[in-house]
């Protein structure tokens, strides 16, 4: 059976606008990914135990993406009062954790490079980069709504 899912192209757009003592300081970046044929967009619930939110490897499966696909991932706290801590694993370990605040902070991912994706993605040290194969996520003290989007190619 055919596909009938034709790529398209994403455009990602940075901007930071302000008028800083008077002059114009802001900028805008625009990164456009034309091979997108993969787009998934979900909100969840996230408890105050640590839970799996998104995973990547070889083969895509259920909650699974394949990593050397993957080009944009964006985490969003919809949370008007709590934190949640994003930790993202590698091949094997926790390589770094991130505090995501309240009021729509965001942590977004942008694999410019064609070829690898999430793939040599994270390493705590800085000496060997592996694979992103897992980001899971707690809540500080309340549940919390999190947006995650993920564009694949």
């Amino acid at each position: 059976m055919g596909t009938s899912i034709s790529a398209s192209t994403l455009n990602i757009k940075i901007e930071e606008d302000i008028v800083f003592n008077g002059v114009q300081q802001g900028t805008t970046n625009i990164v456009s990914f034309t091979d997108i044929a993969e787009f998934s967009r979900r909100s969840i619930t996230v408890p105050t135990a640590e839970v799996s939110i998104l995973s990547f490897g070889d083969d895509v499966g259920a909650g699974t993406f394949h990593d050397t696909d993957v080009r944009y991932v964006r985490i969003t706290n919809l949370d008007d009062t709590n934190y949640v801590t994003l930790n993202f694993e590698g091949a094997n370990t926790t390589d770094y954790s991130i505090r995501l605040d309240k009021n729509r902070a965001s942590y977004v991912i942008l694999a410019t490079h064609a070829s690898l994706g999430v793939d040599d993605h994270c390493d705590d040290d800085g000496v060997t980069l592996e694979k992103l194969q897992t980001i899971k996520a707690i809540a500080n003290t309340g549940a919390c709504d999190l947006e995650i989007v993920v564009a694949s190619k």
